[in-house]
């Protein structure tokens, strides 16, 4: 239990990481579109796609890949005629 809880301690750190790489690109994004000029937002977008964009892929790819074992039993052998389990 204690190697799906790390699991899914993993999963989340990177699904919150791309989370808030997502959140701070339509951050920059609407400052952009407020002024194209200005020099901030466009640094920040740079290291956005070219530093933050693909270890945020990775992240993502990460947390996809888990494989989580699933501890409910499967319903068409464990109770083939009563239907008490619905998937």
């Amino acid at each position: 239990m204690h190697e799906l809880d790390n699991s899914l301690q993993a999963q989340l750190h990177d699904l919150g990481y791309v989370h808030a790489v997502t959140e701070e690109i339509r951050r920059v994004a609407a400052a952009l579109a407020v002024n194209p000029l200005d020099e901030e937002a466009s640094t920040s977008l740079w290291l956005l796609v070219f530093v933050e964009a693909p270890a945020a892929r990775a992240a993502l790819s990460r947390a996809c890949a888990l494989d989580i074992v699933d501890s409910v039993p499967d319903c068409t052998t464990s109770y083939p005629t009563t239907g008490a389990c619905i998937r």
